[in-house]
């Protein structure tokens, strides 16, 4: 039987289940599917530096980690790419003409930037 782990992330006085108050100590674990855990998602990760134990502290122990996808209903802000009006194409047709690596991020105010640098350098 395999049981999921998350950890706490930080410590938290709690109401629990049955009555009175308990305490959530930062880098204990608990079995996800506990009640403390589905009453107080925000104080508990999967992420296992919140587990460890050493006898000095990490570098970065206590940084965030950024989460690459959106969670369950999250909706995240992205800009979607504005197609290439015609002179963004133009200068980015004329960057790599120039052997410059172009970003196809890039709008036409960093484009014009860019270019700028190329024909100041020479």
């Amino acid at each position: 039987m395999t049981i999921r782990v998350v950890f706490a992330s930080d410590t938290k006085r709690v109401e629990l289940p049955a009555g009175g108050y308990g305490v959530i100590t930062k880098g204990s674990h608990w079995p996800a599917e506990d009640p403390i855990v589905l009453a107080h998602p925000e104080v508990f990760t999967t992420d296992p530096r919140y587990g460890m134990h050493y006898s000095t502290e990490p570098a970065g122990y206590d940084a965030p980690i950024e989460q690459t996808t959106a969670g369950p209903g999250e909706k995240r802000n992205v800009r979607r790419p504005v197609p290439d009006d015609d002179e963004a194409a133009e200068l980015r047709s004329e960057l790599t003409r120039l052997g410059r690596d172009v970003d196809a991020r890039w709008g036409v105010t960093r484009l014009r930037q860019e270019l700028e640098k190329v024909a100041s350098a020479t």
